[in-house]
């Protein structure tokens, strides 16, 4: 029997301890009278006075945790129920960032029973420069709170600053709250007191930061510290990570487009290595955070700048002479040196040009390789055979093409070298010019390529203005808004057009077409509409631009081609994840407690704790 009584004493006391740390602390905070006296020297001195009822079935209150609201600052003492606690029992808080933990020992609060508890502790570094009056000297603050799942109702707060001592001309005019929700509800000196101070109180819920704000003159407190915007700004982003990770986000997108538009497109390993660097440098520090904002923006100014800078200007000044004259007769290719057109539009308008001629033949499209199919015919210089045994005359520079294109057709045009070609067309076209006024041959040329899309513009039915624009498109071309001007001119029909020039598309060919005006004519049956030309012409051209500007190593690169880098890291990658495995995880957690905040003028900069007990 007595075995039975010890065995169910033993059980009925598992039980209790298990409700026992079953329990959480919970309390109400009737009252809170914090009183803050402001240092000459920009210390604040904080007393909190804080009436705790802890409720029935809750932990006893043997711990309450107090934020303090900057990184500086020490503890004055503590007490419950007007008797003073040792030194020892005020420690740094485990429960919250930046505060200290007050345990009450003999005065514990238990259920049911309601309590006072005092602290006092001093923050340093809490005055500082009013940014919207230099004048005047900004203090804010808000007192320490609890964490929502600890307290219950509100807290009637009596906040007080006992402002420095000093002169107060007019304290209508120079004591000053800092927002209107802010005004104080009593102002002056009190009695028995040589210090202004200024009084709110409030009904509250204790659960979250509640920030006061005063403005005085700067005269009486040569402790404030100076403020600037970009200071202000600095306490408050190093504050809130919430600002912090939205920055970053916009760091790495802004990175993201100044690295793929300077490798054009190219490198992502290594852009994704660079990203987590900038992501590691975020999590370091503030200050290495805001250090890239100007990293990222001179790399965008310095490819910008490389990019403008990078482009060709063919021709000296002593070429020219103004008054010299208008200098005609130029082909459209010429015509695009002359205007400085990129020399991948210059290269897409030469293989357009021998195609139409019937002189090469688009072999392949992606990638685009070629095949001279004429020869030089003998003893005419400047004439080319073509298989259908027509003779074609060609231009000075389209021989240089057509000799680099044949020794090099086992390759695709944007590997191949042009360079050779490409200098011959330039000095052909800086020799012709010599003489002439450069300038006002630039802009006639310019009037060429405007009539020649009026001209197609006029033609009211789509044959003819395919006509038209079949004649027209190598002046076109030079247009720098072609593709969208093309689109605009579109009218719209049910078949696709392919220029018979180039030959269809792939896996589409027709025989060789009867020759015509220009040099060819198009395949019977074909009612091509101006929106063919549009939807297919323009796409090709587009397309065949971007993808030749690595055959011209002439042309400075619009950026950086980390492709090579590419495959190199994703083959290494590949062959690690073959060869290894992975795993892992981990966890952690944290808690919080009470917090104040000293601020600048009208705007907030917090160092602070909250939700703790």
């Amino acid at each position: 029997m007595r075995k039975r009584l010890a065995v169910l004493a033993l059980a009925l006391g598992l039980v209790s301890a298990a409700r026992a740390a079953a329990q959480d602390y919970r309390f109400a905070v009737p009252e809170a009278r914090v009183t803050v006296t402001i240092e000459p020297e920009g210390s604040a001195l904080i007393h909190y006075r804080l009436t705790f009822r802890c409720s029935p079935g809750a932990h006893p209150i043997d711990v309450v945790d107090i934020g303090m609201p900057t990184r500086r600052h020490q503890p004055i003492g503590a007490a419950v129920g007007g008797q003073p606690l040792p030194a020892g029992a005020i420690l740094k808080s485990s429960a919250i960032d930046n505060g200290y933990e007050v345990h009450l020992g003999a005065g514990t609060i238990a259920p049911g029973q309601t309590g006072v508890v005092e602290f006092t502790g001093r923050s340093h570094q809490m005055v500082f420069e009013d940014t919207t009056n230099p004048s005047l000297a900004s203090f804010r603050f808000s007192p320490t709170w609890f964490g929502a799942r600890y307290v219950e109702g509100q807290t009637r707060l009596l906040l007080r600053y006992k402002l420095p001592p000093g002169p107060y001309p007019e304290p209508d005019k120079c004591i000053l709250w800092q927002r209107d929700e802010e005004k104080f509800d009593r102002k002056g000196v009190l009695e028995g007191e040589d210090v202004p101070s200024v009084v709110w109180a409030r009904d509250v819920w204790l659960t979250g930061p509640h920030q006061f704000g005063v403005s005085f003159p700067k005269a009486n407190c040569p402790g404030a510290q100076s403020m600037s915007l970009w200071k202000l700004f600095r306490m408050w982003f190093d504050e809130s990570i919430q600002a912090q990770v939205v920055s970053g986000f916009i760091l790495v997108a802004l990175f993201a487009v100044v690295f793929f538009v300077t490798t054009r497109g190219t490198g992502c390993v290594l852009f994704g290595l660079l990203a987590t660097g900038m992501i590691g440098m975020m999590v370091a520090g503030p200050g290495w955070h805001l250090g890239l904002y100007p990293a990222v923006t001179g790399l965008g100014l310095l490819a910008l700048l490389s990019r403008r800078s990078g482009r060709k200007h063919y021709f000296p000044a002593q070429v020219a002479r103004e008054g010299g004259g208008i200098k005609r007769g130029l082909t459209a290719v010429e015509a695009a040196i002359l205007l400085e057109v990129p020399l991948n539009k210059v290269l897409t308008m030469v293989i357009f040009g021998l195609a139409k001629k019937g002189l090469v033949r688009i072999r392949e499209h992606e990638p685009l390789a070629l095949e001279v199919v004429a020869a030089q015919a003998p003893g005419a210089a400047g004439v080319w055979k073509r298989p259908d045994g027509q003779l074609v005359t060609v231009w000075p520079y389209e021989p240089g093409f057509l000799a680099a294109f044949r020794a090099q057709q086992h390759k695709p045009v944007e590997e191949m070298t042009l360079n050779a070609p490409f200098d011959q067309l330039v000095k052909l076209v800086s020799g012709s010019l010599a003489g002439f006024d450069l300038a006002a041959t630039r802009e006639y040329y310019r009037y060429v390529v405007s009539r020649a899309w009026a001209q197609v513009e006029v033609e009211a039915n789509y044959e003819a203005r395919y006509k038209r624009a079949d004649d027209n498109v190598e002046w076109m071309m030079l247009d720098g808004d072609f593709g969208r001007s093309m689109r605009r001119l579109e009218t719209g029909a049910p078949q696709p057009y392919f220029p018979w020039w180039w030959v269809g598309s792939p896996g589409r060919s027709w025989s060789a077409p009867a020759p015509g005006p220009g040099g060819g004519a198009a395949p019977a049956g074909a009612r091509p509409s101006f929106g063919d030309v549009a939807n297919s012409l323009v796409g090709r051209l587009e397309h065949l631009g971007d993808k030749l500007v690595g055959s011209v190593d002439a042309v400075p690169k619009a950026g950086l081609d980390l492709s090579g880098l590419d495959k190199f890291t994703g083959e290494v990658l590949s062959q690690m994840a073959s060869s290894s495995g992975g795993g892992g995880g981990g966890g952690g957690g944290g808690g919080g407690g009470g917090c104040a905040c000293a601020c600048a003028g009208c705007a907030c900069a917090c160092a602070c704790a909250g939700g703790g007990r």
